[in-house]
């Protein structure tokens, strides 16, 4: 039994990085086969990551949908998603995602060498089913732009006293931990079960 602390994020940021992550555990195999995440940029650069992007359902009070992907280049640098969905998109399984230089949005390049770059604004377009993702990300400036596609591990959190025997959710207290609800039974994650490709 894993229990808990939801995070709390705020709703509707988005963040893409391109940044040096060099000795980071996912690091891309050199095997494409064993690559569960790709992102190919506009530009022609390949990224790719043995690990599944996350999507992680935290129902507590406020309830978050935190959407994450991360993947490395040939030379070290990396290029990262991180972003907040609505229930409305986690019941489609998809999601625009917009983008800008502040407020609930933002993006952010970073190459070694290089000064960090700001994008103006953009806009991530994201589908979600069966456990894949697909992703096209129209941003400025366009080195940050270019398609995701691969896996994605999805994950739904619940306070502890909706996997009570009898329950399937709905009343947890604010100060109670969150619990991971591996089979999706309870109402709340019940939705997640077609995202993540589960049976």
């Amino acid at each position: 039994m894993t229990i808990k602390k939801a995070p709390l994020l705020f709703a509707g940021l988005l963040l893409v990085q391109v940044l040096s992550c060099q000795g980071q555990s996912n690091t891309p195999s050199t095997s494409p086969a064993l690559n569960r995440v790709r992102f190919e940029s506009t530009d022609g650069a390949l990224f790719a990551s043995p690990l599944p992007a996350e999507l992680k359902a935290a129902l507590g009070m406020i309830p978050l949908y935190d959407f994450s992907v991360s993947v490395i280049g040939a030379h070290g640098e990396g290029w990262s998603v991180t972003g907040n969905l609505t229930r409305e998109q986690i019941l489609s399984g998809r999601a625009s995602l917009p983008v800008a230089a502040s407020g609930n949005g933002f993006v952010r390049i970073q190459r070694s060498g290089a000064d960090a770059v700001v994008a103006e604004g953009g806009v991530v377009e994201l589908t979600i089913s069966q456990g894949k993702l697909s992703a096209m990300a129209n941003v400025q400036p366009r080195i940050l732009g270019g398609t995701v596609s691969g896996d994605v591990n999805v994950t739904c959190w619940v306070p502890v006293s909706d996997l009570a025997p009898g329950r399937t959710g709905g009343s947890g207290s604010s100060d109670e931990p969150l619990i991971l609800d591996d089979k999706f039974n309870t109402d709340g994650c019940k939705p997640l079960l077609a995202l993540s490709g589960a049976r």
